[in-house]
């Protein structure tokens, strides 16, 4: 079997593009903070 036949690149690509997804998140959430007159503690 190849390593397409098998579930595991199904699943590689799922965890990829969550990956993406949190990565995008947390960088939405960065722009976010920054625009507003609030400094992120955590951030410094």
């Amino acid at each position: 079997m190849s390593y397409f036949d098998t579930g595991r690149f199904n699943e590689d690509v799922t965890h990829f593009f969550r990956l993406l997804d949190r990565i995008a998140t947390a960088l939405e959430k960065l722009v976010k903070e920054d625009e507003g007159e609030e400094v992120n503690k955590c951030v410094l």
